[in-house]
């Protein structure tokens, strides 16, 4: 009797993607995020990050960066930024360690996954890290 059926793997396959992409998603939401800024800006440019609170609309916040910005300036606009564009009710923004931002959840808010979706600045390095 042979148990491995080539005709069932793309099935097979199929469920485990699903799986994989299910976990992957559930797995970063947090309720804080720190962005670490890295090396000054080397081209004007925008940068465009994504907060997806869990089970709720996406907000896309662009962020435009000057030629020559250093890591804590970036900071600090990126910052301002959120604070601005996010609502205040639901989410804190603060700069931490000078190049540093911190997104954390209001009390009774959702936890949320933020992603950076692109950066057109060059030489600026960006790290998200959940904690």
């Amino acid at each position: 009797m042979n148990i491995f059926n080539p005709q069932r793997l793309p099935g097979i396959c199929f469920i485990f993607v699903v799986a994989a992409l299910s976990s992957i998603t559930l797995a970063h939401a947090s309720n804080k995020w720190r962005i670490h800024f890295s090396d000054s800006a080397h081209s004007d440019g925008i940068i465009t990050f994504e907060i997806a609170p869990e089970g709720d609309a996406a907000f896309q916040v662009s962020v435009e960066i000057a030629d020559r910005a250093r890591e804590n300036q970036v900071a600090r606009i990126v910052a301002d930024a959120l604070a601005e564009r996010l609502p205040a009710n639901r989410f804190h923004v603060a700069v931490d360690d000078g190049e540093d931002v911190l997104v954390k959840k209001r009390f009774g808010a959702d936890n949320f996954e933020l992603r950076l979706l692109s950066s057109t600045v060059e030489s600026v390095r960006i790290d998200l890290n959940r904690e």
